[in-house]
């Protein structure tokens, strides 16, 4: 053969080598058939986050606001922590009013003056002692059958000991619990006595509109306090934090028992003995039904958490 030998005809030529080539990026998908690449949307998450932080700030804001404003008007009303007023000075009251008692007349059919009235009820008066969850409680009451049938205040239902009884004589007795209304929030005593001075009742067809009358049930406790600084909450600023239907605490004395025992301005007041506290009336209403000595539990909201704690009550002073 020419050229070569059958040998050279038969060899194969050496395999062509290829190389691999590089893989090409993911590309952006295009429309079919128009070659034009899709639009990006753009995202709203940061309009979204925008818009909320505006709110967030403005109600920042708003409470801000709302609260400095009512610290200005605490400051300017209230008195300094160591010249606290009592929400009601009896005393000061019943001195203002003796400078004019020579001179009072009370319409009473018979024109008694404040010594007549005296004379009149004090042989069927009696004063009730006992010991209540409270603490020592006492209070008046009167003498309405001669064997010993006594009216008194509701409150004395709740002693857990002894109950007993100093007549005018003096002398003094123990009595028995007979009954409770807590509609006229009056309680029925008896006592082992007989002949006993009772006291005169008008009948209720002789009384008439406007007539002045005489409570002879009356606490003979002393005022009571907790020598603290309290308002209510406004509602959207309760509702805005979370806080729970009460009282907060502004301030308070520092040697008071109420700090003491663990109290602090910004606490929620939730409740005063068995006593919801749900505005300063209710407040006023718990301290009203107890007196300076008594201990009393005190439910409190803070820090998210309910708290109790035992106080006892401060005189006004």
């Amino acid at each position: 053969m020419k050229g070569g030998s059958i040998m050279d005809e038969l060899t194969p030529l050496e395999p062509e080598y290829r190389e691999i080539p590089p893989e090409q990026p993911p590309q952006i998908p295009y429309y079919y058939g128009t070659g034009v690449q899709m639009p990006q949307r753009k995202s709203k998450l940061p309009m979204v986050l925008t818009l909320l932080t505006v709110l967030m700030a403005l109600n920042l804001v708003t409470v801000a606001v709302s609260l400095f404003s009512d610290s200005e008007q605490n400051e300017q009303t209230l008195p300094q922590d160591d010249v606290l007023l009592p929400i009601y000075d009896a005393e000061a009251s019943l001195s203002e009013n003796s400078d004019k008692k020579e001179h009072t007349k009370l319409e009473l059919g018979e024109n008694l003056t404040l010594k007549g009235i005296y004379d009149l009820y004090a042989p069927s008066t009696v004063i009730v002692s006992a010991q209540t969850v409270q603490g020592f409680y006492t209070a008046t009451g009167m003498v309405l059958t001669t064997d010993g049938y006594l009216l008194t205040d509701a409150e004395i239902a709740a002693a857990l000991g002894d109950l007993s009884v100093k007549l005018h004589d003096g002398t003094s007795c123990e009595a028995v619990f007979v009954g409770v209304d807590d509609a006229s929030e009056t309680a029925i005593l008896k006592i082992d006595r007989e002949n006993l001075t009772t006291v005169s009742l008008t009948p209720e067809q002789e009384l008439h509109t406007q007539e002045i009358l005489e409570n002879i049930l009356m606490d003979v406790r002393s005022p009571a306090t907790l020598h603290m600084d309290i308002s209510e909450v406004p509602n959207p600023i309760r509702i805005y934090w979370g806080l729970p239907d009460g009282v907060i605490i502004n301030r308070l004395l520092t040697n008071s028992n109420a700090y003491l025992a663990g109290l602090r301005p910004g606490d929620v007041l939730l409740q005063i003995g068995r006593i919801e506290i749900t505005s300063v009336s209710d407040y006023l209403e718990a301290l009203s039904r107890h007196s300076a000595g008594e201990t009393v539990r005190i439910y409190l909201y803070r820090g998210g958490s309910t708290y109790y704690t035992d106080v006892c009550l401060d005189a006004e002073s």
